[in-house]
C-alpha cells in the first residue's frame, strides 16, 4: 500500500468517525448545554474554599484531629445537598432536553447513549480500574491516593467523551485533571488538603468556566 492509499484511508475512517458523531444528535445536543457548567461551578469554588481552609487550619493546629467539629461535618452536610439537589436537577434537566431533542426519547435512552454500544467497552473499564485501585490505596493504609487515581479516571472519560461530543470544555479539564493529578501523586501524602483542592476543585472551575465560555450547540 502506497502513500496515497494510506493517505486516502485515513481520509475515510475520519470521514466515517465524523459520521458516527453527528448521528448520535440525542448526546450531543445535551452536552451542549450550558447546564453542567453552571452545577460545576459552585461545586468547584466549594472544594476550593473549603479544602483551602482546612489545609490552613491544619498548619494553625497541628493536625486534623484538631479541627472544628462543626468544620468536618460541613463537609458531609454540603455534599449530601448537593448530590440530592444537584442530582435531582440533572435527571430533570436530563429529560426535559432529551425530549425536546426526540419526542420519542427518555432519561433511559439517553444513559443508553452515553454508556450502551461501543462506550460501554470504553467508559466502564476505566472506572473499574479507579475503583480497584482506590480500594487498594485505602487497604494499604494511604487513602488520599484515591484522589489522585479517582482524578486520572475522570480525565481519561473526559478525553473520551469530548471526543465523542466535540466540546472543548473536556478537552481543557481533561489535561487539566490529567497534569494535577499526576503532581498529586508525589505530593498529595505531605498536603492533602491542598492538592485535593488544586485537582477537583480546579477541575470543576476549568470545566465550568471553559463551558460557559463555549457556545451552545458547538461542535
Amino acid at each position: 500500500m502506497n502513500s496515497e492509499e494510506l493517505e486516502g484511508l485515513a481520509r475515510d475512517i475520519e470521514a466515517l468517525r465524523r459520521a458516527i458523531r453527528k448521528n448520535d444528535p440525542l448526546l450531543r445536543g445535551v452536552a451542549s448545554s450550558r447546564f453542567y457548567a453552571i452545577l460545576s461551578l459552585p461545586l468547584g469554588f466549594f472544594i476550593l474554599a473549603f479544602f483551602l481552609s482546612g489545609h490552613f487550619l491544619i498548619l494553625e493546629r497541628g493536625s486534623f484531629e484538631a479541627l472544628p467539629m462543626a468544620w468536618k461535618w460541613s463537609l458531609w452536610i454540603f455534599l449530601a445537598l448537593f448530590l440530592v439537589v444537584g442530582g435531582g436537577a440533572k435527571v430533570v434537566f436530563l429529560r426535559r432536553r432529551a425530549a425536546k431533542l426526540d419526542a420519542e426519547a427518555g432519561f433511559l435512552s439517553l444513559v443508553k447513549a452515553v454508556y450502551g454500544g461501543p462506550l460501554f467497552n470504553r467508559s466502564v473499564p476505566p472506572l473499574l480500574a479507579c475503583a480497584a485501585v482506590s480500594a487498594f490505596a485505602v487497604w494499604r493504609g494511604s487513602p488520599w491516593q484515591v484522589v489522585p487515581a479517582t482524578a486520572l479516571c475522570f480525565a481519561f472519560l473526559c478525553f473520551e467523551f469530548g471526543s465523542l461530543v466535540e466540546r472543548r470544555e473536556y478537552a481543557f479539564t481533561g489535561w487539566y485533571a490529567l497534569t494535577a493529578s499526576l503532581a498529586a501523586l508525589f505530593a498529595i501524602e505531605s498536603a492533602p488538603f491542598l492538592w485535593t483542592a488544586v485537582v477537583y476543585g480546579g477541575a470543576f472551575l476549568v470545566f465550568g468556566a471553559t463551558g460557559l465560555l463555549s457556545p451552545e450547540g458547538e461542535g
